[in-house]
């Protein structure tokens, strides 16, 4: 079963979560321990790094985000998770609320 601390309840809501992918016989669950444990450090969320960050942050990847560009309307086109209204957000800052509503 996962190895951590929490109760039961919190270990079935892991399970439920990250089932799917915890049976890939590639991953299991130890692969889910080493993802879950994993600290990535992902420079740019832009066109392709917003969408990096949304796979591996639902993946159960602890993720640190450096980008020094804000959101600007001419961009929108390219980023899956960000909208008008995330203007004049820096991007870090959109991708942290984003991801901190994935992963509750």
């Amino acid at each position: 079963m996962l190895k951590d601390s929490n109760s039961n309840s919190n270990q079935k809501d892991t399970l439920y979560r990250y089932g799917r992918q915890m049976i890939l016989p590639a991953i299991g669950v130890m692969g889910q321990e080493e993802l879950s444990g994993a600290r990535l450090l992902l420079v740019g969320a832009g066109g392709i790094g917003s969408s990096a960050a949304m796979y591996l942050a639902t993946a159960g990847i602890n993720l640190t985000i450096m980008d020094h560009d804000n959101v600007d309307q001419s961009n929108l086109h390219r980023y899956c998770t960000f909208s008008s209204s995330s203007q004049p957000l820096t991007r870090w800052i959109g991708k942290l609320s984003m991801i901190t509503t994935i992963r509750e």
